[in-house]
């Protein structure tokens, strides 16, 4: 697939002027959307509740996908208060290549320089299934079909509405033309993407704005591997530099146990989608397996399917969520965030919280925003 698909360009959408209204719109197309989805058409019926996503939503795209991002001492204890209580135990150390020689973090020896958001997988991370959460979701999506619009919203507006019955509160302005109002927005992308779109941006505090810009981070390649054989049998995280001269970060990636005949090797490596072209994404793919097939010489020529995707929702390990609640105004009342950069109400009202150094993150954010909401429907 070329890197220009990837990025999803924008395609030139036949003009509409249709208008319409439901009381509840998600928007967003990754798995705490569809989580979100499920439970308000619980709670509203179908005929309240729209799931908009800016491309077609596939069953993939609910997945937790590795590398696994249930890392790090506060993680695991939001995880364990706030969404399911576990007894889960430690992978092994995360390890890099160097030297002809697969390296544990916390060594003698030192990586290649770790570049921003590469640090988080370099701890361990927590042996925790998530077969159940990713079945749930993938489920939602072949069954709901019928209640997904594909559209790309370009703005978003807050107006003052005096209707009793259909509450438009917001009014979302489409790419095709289109223009729908409703009166709650789940949004399920990133805080800053929100700002971008947001249309009344002079009643914004500038605290809000703040956490909106520490929300935005690099997008990530994704990169899957499928061998027809047993690779082996560590499944502890990979650091796989770019470079060994240059500061071009890692591939970072774990893999999958052997099964139904073949394994799987998941990789990510973030980038900046504005500046990296078709021919960077292919040079750093064969980087990538150049250095994978010295790690396990017995891989090469046994790779029998590729998966490249672009993620543009980066985890952000830099959320003040106290900026976000500071920054709070009345329009957030009908305007609500989920997902991996969300704001979590948790963070400022639970004291055992200051005991963990880091932040709130990854799959544990995601799920957290998902359970915060839900208790307010």
């Amino acid at each position: 697939m070329s890197y220009s698909i990837l990025k999803k360009l924008k395609k030139v959408d036949e003009e509409k002027s249709e208008t319409s209204y439901v009381q509840n719109i998600v928007y967003g197309d990754n798995l705490s959307a569809v989580l979100i989805f499920e439970q308000l058409m619980q709670k509203n019926g179908t005929d309240n509740v729209v799931l908009i996503t800016p491309r077609k939503l596939l069953s993939q795209n609910v997945e937790t996908t590795y590398p696994r991002s249930l890392r790090g001492d506060i993680n695991f204890f939001v995880f364990n208060k706030y969404i399911e209580k576990i007894d889960a135990s430690f992978s092994g150390p995360s390890q890099f290549f160097k030297d002809l020689t697969l390296k544990q973090f916390g060594g003698r020896s030192k990586s290649e320089q770790l570049l921003n958001n590469e640090e988080f997988y370099t701890w361990p991370y927590f042996e925790y299934d998530f077969d159940q959460v990713t079945l749930k979701a993938k489920d939602i999506v072949e069954n709901n079909r019928t209640f997904f619009k594909e559209k790309m919203i370009t703005q978003i507006e807050t107006i003052e509405s005096s209707e009793l019955i259909e509450k438009k509160n917001i009014l979302l302005t489409c790419s095709n033309g289109e223009k729908i109002y409703c009166e709650n927005l789940y949004f399920a992308r990133n805080p800053f993407e929100f700002y971008l779109k947001f249309e009344n941006k002079a009643i914004l505090s500038n605290e809000f704005i703040e956490f909106c810009e520490q929300a935005k981070g690099p997008n990530i390649l994704s990169v899957k591997l499928n061998f027809n054989k047993n690779i082996t049998e560590d499944f502890n995280t990979l650091f796989l530099p770019l470079s060994y001269t240059h500061e071009w970060g890692h591939f970072i990636g774990e893999f999958e146990k052997f099964k139904d005949n073949f394994q799987s090797a998941t990789f990510i490596h973030h980038v900046d989608s504005d500046h990296t072209t078709e021919d960077d994404v292919s040079r750093k793919l064969k980087l990538l397996k150049k250095q994978l097939f010295k790690v396990y010489p017995d891989a090469e020529g046994h790779v029998i399917e590729e998966f490249i995707s672009l993620n543009e929702e980066a985890s952000s390990e830099n959320l003040d969520d106290q900026k976000y609640f500071q920054g709070e105004n009345e329009i957030f009342t009908n305007i609500h965030f989920v997902g991996e950069n969300a704001p979590l109400k948790i963070i400022n009202s639970d004291d055992e919280l200051a005991q963990f150094p880091g932040k709130c993150s990854h799959i544990t954010r995601a799920l957290a925003s998902v359970n915060q909401i839900i208790q307010t429907l």
